[in-house]
């Protein structure tokens, strides 16, 4: 007897086109066809860019799919739902905290939305967990699988009687200590969308950036020297800050007090909600939080006052909004040491710290250390001979990077569409 599945046309047009970006690394908005079926994958913005919320291409939109909770996937967001109420919006229930912490706390969010907008599309988003089967009709069905990028996001697979497409999302193979890998399922694909963030750039491995923050903030407390790590909320410092109580438990690290700011605060308590997505020892999850200390802005003429070696986790990481630069100034001047991301281009972070007529020796006082949450150019060329996908599209990176990648080290075998263009699948 036939299912329902085998009923189904198996010859239905499927069409991939992504639908922002162009200029920068900001591709993050995908809509997926499947015969009538739309799927719109991160309604997300790039300084302003957004998704062409009411567009033709995007009327009757069915499901929409978040992968994770950064502004360039869903920043357009609300502005989506309200625009399609009928279609299913699904996140992980991580990835729903972290939207709702970033709707509710960051300046990137458009202003006109009011309190009570963001509450009522936030409550509408439905929790799907990793690796459970979304039924969507028509004989197709959804998995979320684990990303790597940041706690809770997501690849999609699209599973249809015509193939299987698996969407990545942000995402990395290498495990940076805290948040579990992407593993690729053992599935035939007829398509696969990549993201190429980290292509034509160097990318040192994950366990050798940790290992290397690990030793020079050991390096400094051992010394008696106050550390600050410049980091932004979701980003790979920050999960490194959730490791050091268990590193000063093992007698890793010193045992000296960690400050967070607010918004790191906050975010680290949103990640303390879910311990079982973070690799680290269950019994000693539930008790992390209560080895931070809070940190609140620093005002003009407050106190800068030290009281002995700690470690400043602080953001945002270029050392503007609350990020407590008098403090800084302080730690810098009495031999500390800031550590930050090397995306936080050291001109510009230096500058920040030459104000007025004290400016401070740079000797030994910042150190830039690489880090990314995104794959490697090797490690994706080896994932996709790994997995052989029929098509391969190359999305969410800089144009001429991704053509040479897409020509030379994958020889042809993948494409880089253009924004809003229209691929057959």
């Amino acid at each position: 007897m036939n299912t329902k599945a085998d009923r189904v046309n198996k010859d239905r047009a499927i069409t991939f086109a992504s639908l922002v970006g162009g200029k920068h690394i900001a591709r993050h908005s995908h809509l997926l066809k499947i015969g009538s079926m739309k799927i719109l994958i991160d309604p997300g913005v790039r300084n302003g860019d957004g998704v062409a919320i009411g567009t033709n291409a995007l009327e009757g939109v069915n499901y929409i799919f978040l992968t994770h909770a950064h502004m360039d996937h869903v920043g357009d967001l609300v502005k989506a739902m309200e625009q399609y109420p009928n279609a299913q919006v699904f996140g992980t229930p991580a990835t729903i905290a972290l939207v709702a912490h970033l709707f509710r706390n960051s300046k990137l969010v458009d202003p006109s939305l009011t309190r009570i907008r963001i509450d009522d599309c936030l409550g509408r988003i439905r929790a799907v967990h990793y690796d459970r089967e979304i039924g969507l009709g028509k004989g197709i069905h959804v998995k979320f699988l684990r990303a790597g990028h940041i706690l809770g996001s997501a690849s999609i697979l699209v599973c249809a009687p015509e193939g299987n497409i698996l969407i990545t999302g942000d995402f990395t193979t290498q495990h940076r200590g805290l948040i579990y890998p992407f593993v690729p399922p053992d599935v035939d694909l007829r398509a696969l969308v990549a993201e190429g963030s980290m292509i034509g750039r160097d990318t040192p491995s994950a366990q050798r950036v940790r290992e290397q923050f690990e030793a020079k903030v050991k390096a400094a407390l051992t010394a008696g020297r106050t550390v600050v790590v410049a980091t932004d909320p979701f980003s790979v410092f920050q999960e490194y800050a959730v490791r050091m109580p268990l590193l000063q438990e093992d007698g890793v690290l010193p045992s000296v007090p960690i400050f967070l700011n607010e918004r790191l605060s906050k975010v680290v308590l949103e990640y303390m909600e879910f311990p079982d997505e973070l690799d680290i020892p269950k019994d000693r999850s539930r008790d992390l939080a209560e080895h931070f200390l809070t940190m609140g802005p620093l005002r003009k003429g407050g106190s800068t006052t030290l009281s002995g070696p700690a470690c400043y986790f602080a953001g945002p990481g270029n050392l503007k909004e609350e990020f407590p630069l008098p403090l800084v100034m302080a730690i810098l001047k009495a031999g500390g040491l800031l550590i930050a991301e090397e995306k936080y281009k050291g001109p510009s972070l230096w500058s920040r710290l030459q104000f007025g007529r004290n400016p401070v020796d740079q000797a030994g006082a910042l150190m830039q250390i690489p880090a990314t949450n995104h794959i490697s150019g090797s490690d994706l060329r080896s994932l996709i001979l790994q997995m052989q996908p029929r098509k391969t599209l190359l999305v969410h990176g800089l144009r001429t990077p991704l053509f040479r990648f897409a020509g030379k080290d994958l020889h042809g075998k993948a494409y880089v569409p253009g924004v809003r263009e229209v691929i057959k699948l």
